[in-house]
């Protein structure tokens, strides 16, 4: 059984698109990014949104839409780096580890982690 019926499917779509600037900032690699401009952000800077009474991450959303179901132990990790970003060629799945590799890797990581 799907995660998401086919009319939350359609609402879910209609309303990331309403709440979705596409000419966001553009990123020297992957290009322009698609930023939630919803009024709902958690403390960490990602957009929220409702879907069936619950709060849901705004790029775990796209990703639902765009790829089906979030693997158990799976990010959705930006290429892009903007966690406004929902964009769905800008996300990727990844581990916990290996979202905070890449996070090193481009120098995010503001000195908290060793190597």
């Amino acid at each position: 059984m799907s995660v998401l019926r086919t009319d939350v499917i359609s609402w879910a779509q209609i309303r990331l698109s309403a709440q979705t600037n596409k000419r966001g900032p553009v990123h020297p690699v992957v290009g322009r990014c698609w930023l939630w401009i919803g009024r709902t952000k958690n403390r960490g800077g990602y957009g929220r949104l409702r879907h069936r009474g619950r709060l849901v991450s705004a790029h775990r959303m796209t990703w639902i839409l765009s790829n089906g179901s979030i693997p158990v132990g799976m990010n959705v990790c930006h290429r892009c780096d903007n966690r406004l970003c929902v964009r769905p060629d800008h996300l990727f799945l990844g581990t916990q580890k290996q979202n905070l590799d890449d996070m090193r890797k481009k120098g995010r990581s503001r000195g908290i982690f060793k190597t």
